[in-house]
């Protein structure tokens, strides 16, 4: 059995060698060739090794949507082989400006916001910054997600809730509703005519 062990360790690291080496060919690559390369390293994205190499190429890579795609791709494996996914956050902070790689971006940044304070924060923060509906409630389809709201979630809800739009303001009430976070000086003020029927019911 140890042999068979010992054999088994033996090619993953062969593995691990041989595609570490395709990957330091990645920055001296075509466009074309590069996702030739990337393509065969995707397989062993759950190496921590191969997945730290990874992120350094997402980090030096200038084509916006090749490194949007390198995101989603190193999510797609659940980022436990990393030890630190801040700097991925911070990677996909960065490229939420640019509109070709924001949707690919944002739900991987959506998920991770669920159970990551930083990535959380740093979506509320781009929240704030949306002037794109369409946007604003895709983002907060995401920071919606939790049952349990914290303090911080809370006080974003109640901060956007008069900007919001009636669809958006009907699940933010709700949210609220459920967290048994609306006072009284807030519920009499969303009881009043002008409010829209869905939400005083």
């Amino acid at each position: 059995m140890s042999k068979i062990n010992d054999q088994i360790r033996e090619r993953r690291a062969a593995h691990t060698s041989q595609t570490l080496m395709m990957l330091d060919m990645v920055p001296l690559s075509d466009t074309d060739t590069k996702y030739s390369l990337l393509s065969g390293a995707t397989p062993y994205l759950h190496d921590p090794a191969i997945a730290e190499k990874w992120l350094s190429l997402i980090a030096a890579e200038t084509d916006s949507t090749l490194k949007a795609d390198m995101i989603r791709q190193l999510a797609g494996t659940g980022l436990r082989q990393l030890s630190n996914t801040t700097e991925l956050i911070n990677m996909m902070i960065a490229s939420l400006a640019q509109d070709e790689s924001r949707d690919l971006i944002l739900p991987v940044l959506g998920r991770l916001s669920i159970t990551n304070p930083i990535a959380r924060q740093h979506l509320i923060q781009f929240y704030k910054q949306q002037e794109n509906a369409d946007t604003s409630r895709l983002i907060l389809s995401w920071l919606l997600i939790p049952v349990d709201a914290s303090p911080e979630d809370i006080a974003f809800y109640k901060e956007i809730m008069t900007q919001a739009d009636e669809t958006d303001k009907l699940v933010i009430v709700n949210r609220l509703l459920l967290q048994d976070s609306l006072d009284l000086e807030t519920i009499t003020q969303l009881l009043q005519p002008g409010e829209p029927i869905a939400i005083k019911e």
